[in-house]
């Protein structure tokens, strides 16, 4: 099992934000065709943001039109759920749902290991495939707080990692 982490380490650097929201929350009458996905934009509202968080690459396709709600406007990736609320301050007006929070994925935290380059966040090891990307992304700021360890997904054949914002 060690070989296989090994291996795809460097084949899994992108997929942190694995939170495949359709596969994750399952088909339901709100879920778009998986055949539709391409029909949608990035909303205007969520274009810079989505381009700083690395854009189709890391975030996969939009899958759903932009959903308003009063004063907060949502759009779903591939990878995430984009939050804009105009009441909050600038600095915090975009924002990822905690999604990975929602599916309730979690391990008990670890003690923090002797190893000192291994990144290490509330308890978790940063799988190191990983651990750029969690910090291009702006680490806690967007992608949250790690939920889990790293697993492997052997049906999938991949290597997870959940955190409040993604997995």
């Amino acid at each position: 099992m060690i070989e296989f982490l090994l291996r795809m380490k460097y084949s899994v650097l992108f997929l942190l934000p694995l939170f495949l929201l359709i596969t994750a929350c399952g088909a339901s009458a709100d879920s778009p065709d998986p055949d539709s996905l391409s029909q949608y934009i990035v909303e205007p509202v969520f274009q810079e943001f989505y381009d700083f968080l690395g854009g189709q690459e890391t975030l996969g396709n939009p899958i759903s039109p932009l959903i308003n709600e009063g004063q907060l406007q949502k759009q779903y990736f591939e990878t995430i759920l984009m939050l804009y609320s105009a009441a909050e301050p600038p600095s915090q007006q975009y924002s990822l749902a905690p999604l990975g929070l929602d599916m309730g994925e979690s391990d008990a935290p670890l003690e923090n290991p002797a190893s000192g380059n291994t990144l290490f966040v509330d308890g978790y090891i940063i799988y190191e495939g990983f651990a750029d990307l969690y910090q291009r992304l702006g680490a806690q700021r967007y992608v949250g707080r790690p939920l889990t360890g790293v697993r492997l997904s052997e049906s999938q054949n991949r290597v997870e990692q959940y955190f409040e914002n993604m997995g």
